[in-house]
């Protein structure tokens, strides 16, 4: 494995997770029926600072994540999680008993 490929996979992971933040963080807060900007007081940073993170361009500091948590009622985990994968259906017919 070369440094380069090292890189390219540190970044491909990063975007992954900053997707997943992104989607999760927007879910989550329409959920709790909020705006941005009452989730970003919430959690005691700017308004343009979280717009970063929910646009998916920046990802927070640890213990912004674990505010941005609390103000959602949920974990640092599930911010980060992604999405689950839809399972395929079986292209083999399934008999009913």
């Amino acid at each position: 494995m070369t440094i380069a490929t090292t890189r390219t996979q540190k970044q491909e992971q990063r975007g992954g997770q900053l997707g997943a933040l992104r989607a999760n963080l927007q879910a989550l807060r329409h959920a709790a029926g909020l705006t941005q900007h009452d989730l970003a007081m919430g959690a005691g940073v700017q308004l343009r600072t979280y717009a970063t993170y929910e646009a998916g361009s920046s990802m927070p500091p640890l213990d912004v994540a674990c505010r941005l948590a609390d103000a959602l009622g949920t974990t640092v985990g599930a911010l980060l999680a992604p999405a689950p994968r839809e399972k395929k259906e079986s292209s083999v017919p399934q008999e009913n008993s």
